[in-house]
């Protein structure tokens, strides 16, 4: 065998082994298995907060409007006996503020007082109830005064016991007068005028 001939049947014995090996290596990544990919994590989820914030609490209803009345007093009992009682709430502490014009009485002493019913539609004034609160009438007065020849009587007075509602039973240390009577009376107990007090 030459040399040439021994050279050329070395080359072909190693391109043979390369191919061997080649067919080889593919056969093994063939058959090698391929790795599964990995699941994604889900997204975390929002944190929340251990110390949650108190509930927030209503804001206070608003104040209720302060109301203005007045009471348009008519005669009773054929007398001749008119006049206004305006009626107005104290803004420093509470009650009512009222202020009077009467005319047509005959001199003497009356009693402003307020009774329990909205109602002079009686000529003797009797369908305006009791006194506020059925007991003593003192505790009812609005004004107490002295009539002299001239008929005519004027005056103000500042009242606690009293305020002007929404026609209910009042506070706990006031009476709502709103929507009752206010009536004058004289000493003896007779009644000469009588209007409703009703808001303005």
């Amino acid at each position: 065998m030459t040399q040439k001939q021994s050279r050329s049947r070395s080359r072909g014995r190693l391109l043979a082994l390369v191919a061997l090996a080649a067919v080889a290596l593919a056969a093994v990544l063939w058959l090698w298995p391929t790795p599964e990919p990995e699941p994604e994590a889900p997204p975390p989820e929002p944190s929340r907060a251990t110390d949650q914030a108190p509930p927030v609490s209503p804001p206070p209803p608003p104040p209720k409007p302060r109301v203005s009345a007045r009471a348009d007093l008519q005669p009773l009992a054929g007398l001749r006996a008119t006049g206004t009682v305006a009626l107005a709430p104290l803004a420093d502490h509470g009650g009512v503020r009222a202020s009077y014009q009467l005319r047509g009485l005959m001199p003497g002493t009356y009693a402003l007082r307020v009774h329990e019913q909205g109602d002079c539609s009686a000529q003797d004034g009797s369908s305006a109830g009791p006194v506020l609160g059925g007991g003593d009438p003192a505790a009812a007065e609005l004004a107490r005064m002295e009539v002299n020849a001239t008929r005519f009587a004027k005056g103000t007075q500042d009242l606690a016991a009293f305020e002007l509602g929404d026609g209910g039973s009042g506070s706990k240390d006031r009476a709502d007068i709103l929507g009752r009577s206010v009536v004058v009376e004289t000493v003896e107990g007779i009644r000469v005028a009588c209007g409703v007090i009703r808001p303005r």
